[in-house]
């Protein structure tokens, strides 16, 4: 509980004036008229993303997860200018590593009417052992439904050396892991979603089934 609150207290810092500052701010405030530069936006964006590189220390790094998928919620308001600032909830699967669940805030720049790029430092209330406590998301949208998105997360493992059958060494190392991959938002993001739970729920009645029959061992 001592690690949820911080984050909770986070995500309502950020949320709370978001419905008044947007409804002062007009199309010609932001300048940016008809466009979602000028009117709050529900989040609602599914995250696919392969491990684009990692660095720090190789035999830990070696073991970070290929894959990560992401779905984060939330709402984004303006309150200058070409810049909204929200509050999102981060739930994620790392191929390797496990669940995670953080919240955080997303500040919003619109570099123009169909671009905008996202900054969302995110703290993980709950996740793997193995990994830290933060995450940095950033990514580049096109007309908020599409987009590149990209993480960066610090990883700490034990990593074993059996080179010496009598005398099996443990070392605690740390590396981190850029992953990069597709986003998608609004409408389409809604629809990924979707796909992601029906696809989830498909696998795991599989698992079910296959287990059942004595498949698993």
């Amino acid at each position: 509980m001592s690690n949820v609150l911080p984050g909770a207290m986070l995500v309502l810092l950020f949320a709370a004036p978001l419905h008044a500052q947007a409804t002062r701010l007009t199309g010609r405030d932001c300048g940016l008229e008809k466009e979602v530069a000028c009117r709050r936006v529900l989040v609602t964006e599914p995250t696919w993303a392969i491990r684009a590189a990692s660095w720090g220390d190789e035999a830990a790094a070696e073991y970070n997860s290929d894959l990560n998928f992401m779905a984060s919620f939330g709402v984004v308001a303006p309150v200058a200018r070409r810049i909204g600032i929200g509050a999102l909830a981060t739930v994620g699967l790392g191929s390797d590593d496990g669940p995670y669940l953080g919240a955080g805030p997303r500040l919003r720049w619109h570099a123009g009417s169909r671009v905008a790029v996202d900054l969302t430092p995110t703290l993980l209330l709950l996740r793997p052992q193995e990994q830290g406590w933060g995450l940095l998301d950033a990514a580049v949208m096109y007309r908020d439904r599409v987009g590149l998105a990209f993480q960066v997360s610090p990883f700490d493992r034990e990593v074993y050396d059996y080179s010496d059958p009598e005398n099996t060494t443990v070392t605690n190392s740390r590396s981190t892991a850029l992953f990069a991959g597709l986003r998608l938002g609004m409408k389409p993001g809604r629809i990924g979603l979707v796909a992601d739970a029906v696809l989830t729920v498909a696998a795991v009645v599989y698992a079910v089934v296959t287990c059942a029959g004595g498949g698993c061992s």
